[in-house]
């Protein structure tokens, strides 16, 4: 997956207008990784998507490590 944008704790409220964030999954990438381990395919894109809704959130990589552990 991919996020583009500005992560929410670095916005401040004087910053010029901007395009909304994105946050992009790559079915062939899933897919393939869903192949190779052969994880459940929702649970699979859950997990990307909640990678990337956290770094909109600001979370480091190891936080986002703890919530996709404890999924």
């Amino acid at each position: 997956g991919l996020y583009q944008g500005v992560p929410r704790p670095l916005r401040s409220e004087l910053d010029p207008p901007r395009q909304p964030d994105l946050i992009v999954l790559y079915r062939q990438a899933i897919l393939l990784e869903w192949v190779e381990t052969d994880e459940d395919l929702p649970k699979l894109v859950a997990s990307v998507l909640v990678h990337e809704a956290a770094h909109h959130f600001g979370f480091s990589e190891a936080d986002i490590e703890a919530i996709e552990r404890a999924m």
